[in-house]
């Protein structure tokens, strides 16, 4: 039992370092929004 404990433990503690990972990926991905078209247009000329 005390075992099983541990490996939760540790997987608990690994998913929540995850997070921020995760939400700067998302992030990321919202490289074509409307804004950023714009800014890309006023850099490109």
């Amino acid at each position: 039992m005390p075992k099983n404990l541990l490996t939760v433990i540790l997987i608990a503690i690994i998913l929540t370092l995850l997070v921020p990972l995760t939400t700067d990926l998302y992030s990321l991905e919202r490289a074509f929004t409307y804004d950023n078209l714009i800014r890309v247009n006023i850099t490109s000329k």
